[in-house]
């Protein structure tokens, strides 16, 4: 499992993942699949208390950078990827290219 997560580019984020599971939520050492990232694991838990819900729960902007807009939700999504890059940089290099090919993908498949 650890090379598999190795070779997605996605060991920091199970890391982090890992380290909430077990220090929040008390699972177990032998059933985690990844090794404990306390630092990332730490900053992970934080985000979830600020934003909950995928980031939901942060105050949007008014006016045209709002969440109501097209061009605001990307650019709102855009800003959060670089504040997350630090920690998660495999994630949020990623996370353009993904949207730009399921924008072309729904197209497709209406």
């Amino acid at each position: 499992m650890v090379e598999t997560l190795r070779y997605l580019g996605l060991m920091e984020i199970a890391g982090a993942v890992m380290w909430v599971l077990k220090e929040v939520l008390g699972m177990e050492e032998p059933y985690l699949i990844a090794p404990v990232d306390e630092r990332r694991g730490r900053f992970l838990f934080s985000e979830m208390l600020q934003g909950g819900n995928f980031g939901m729960g942060l105050t949007p902007n008014k006016g045209w950078l709002s969440k109501e807009t097209a061009i605001g939700r990307n650019v709102l999504r855009l800003k959060r990827d670089a504040q997350l890059l630090r920690y998660f940089p495999s994630e949020c290099l990623w996370e353009p290219v993904f949207r730009i090919y399921h924008f072309f993908w729904r197209l497709a498949h209406r």
